[in-house]
């Protein structure tokens, strides 16, 4: 799916409802229904649904399937870091599947119905299959990092009115970069997010021309850093597989 697609598909969804509908849709990702996040991350030339049909084989129970159940590796954890990040400011109200924030994976069912992993206690590594197929072992534990990354896109998005109840508007689908930005607005506050799925540093530019709410300095919320506007325009340089939220 290019970055267009995936913006078309959005617009889609959102005109199917009011847009105060919209913002009190819950926005989730992954549920007792489907893969966990992390696993479709790890098996992503899978279809989301699972079924049947040739287009949709994320059934681990179809004898010819190859379905991945092994833990994530660490670019797939920051894959899964960028998806929670547009999960927390995109509209509508984020629903987290239990563990998911905690770093959980796992196939559909009944792969997907695994205990919770607290933080205080200790687990016996993964080993077995949930259909006896081969598989490495992992070790499973409460993955605090992961959990952490969630506390602070909770942090940013219950401190910003835009991103609770604010307008959508595309600023820029870049297919060949991968790159996908947006606005989310009300009358006083305003948030620009910008998504990296590409594999290298991404320039992106506004300037007032296209959004004249600009400030003369801009917080990127996710690491503190601030970017000054100079002569009416921003500029600022996204790293490959991170994003940024930028506010006033």
């Amino acid at each position: 799916t290019t970055a267009t697609e995936f913006a078309e598909r959005l617009a889609e969804l959102r005109g199917d409802f009011p847009d105060r509908v919209n913002l009190a849709m819950q926005n989730l990702m992954d549920g007792h229904d489907t893969e966990r996040l992390a696993s479709m991350i790890v098996n992503s030339e899978y279809g989301y649904k699972g079924g049947m049909d040739d287009e949709e084989q994320s059934k681990i129970r179809d004898i010819d399937n190859t379905y991945d159940v092994r833990a994530p590796d660490d670019a797939e954890q920051q894959i899964h870091r960028l998806v929670a990040l547009f999960q927390f400011t995109y509209t509508g109200a984020p629903m987290i599947y239990y563990g998911t924030e905690a770093g959980m994976w796992g196939a559909d069912d009944p792969d997907d119905r695994k205990p919770m992993v607290w933080p205080d206690m200790e687990f016996d590594d993964e080993l077995n299959h949930p259909y006896s197929r081969r598989r490495p072992r992992d070790s499973v534990a409460f993955d605090h990092d992961h959990y952490a990354w969630y506390q602070k896109l909770t942090d940013i998005r219950t401190g910003s009115d835009a991103l609770q109840t604010g307008s959508f508007e595309l600023l820029r689908a870049d297919d060949e970069a991968r790159v996908l930005a947006f606005l989310r607005q009300t009358p006083d506050d305003f948030a620009i997010v910008i998504l990296n799925r590409g594999d290298s540093a991404y320039t992106f530019q506004l300037d007032e021309a296209q959004y004249e709410r600009l400030s003369r300095r801009i917080t990127d919320q996710i690491t503190g850093e601030q970017f000054r506007v100079r002569r009416g325009a921003l500029e600022v340089e996204v790293p490959p597989a991170e994003g940024m939220v930028l506010t006033p």
